[in-house]
């Protein structure tokens, strides 16, 4: 019986296209902080989408390889220390963030400081001007 493509059926998926994106780059970033924290940069990235709840093909398109996941790992936690003191956080406060963040990211640092050296220094900088501020 032949079948009328001028009205197909409504899918029961919606596809939410690139509304997604952002929501799945979040996603993806939370689920790189727990699962490195558990198990070390060298996760499988498997892991790290199923997580998520993202296919692999979510990961590698906001993240093409493993240090640029790295590297927003670590860009999220001086985005974090930047946002603390502009909220007005004390330094204890942020000195405790900066050695949270730095337990949580063994590993981190090297992969990044081995692959990056320069954005490396770039992060450092930005750490180092918001622990200045509150001298």
């Amino acid at each position: 019986m032949p079948t009328d493509r001028s009205n197909p059926r409504p899918s029961t998926r919606s596809n939410p296209g690139p509304a997604a994106a952002a929501r799945n780059r979040a996603a993806l970033l939370e689920a790189a902080h727990a699962v490195f924290a558990e198990s070390g940069t060298a996760a499988p990235l498997s892991s790290v989408a199923r997580r998520a709840g993202v296919g692999q093909g979510s990961l590698y398109r906001h993240f093409p390889d493993r240090v640029s996941l790295v590297a927003a790992v670590v860009e999220e936690n001086v985005d974090a220390l930047e946002a603390a003191s502009a909220a007005g956080a004390a330094l204890p406060e942020l000195l405790g963030l900066v050695t949270r963040h730095a337990i949580e990211s063994v590993g981190v640092v090297d992969l990044l400081v081995e692959d990056r050296p320069g954005r490396m220094l770039e992060l450092r900088d930005r750490v180092a001007a918001v622990l200045a501020a509150h001298r």
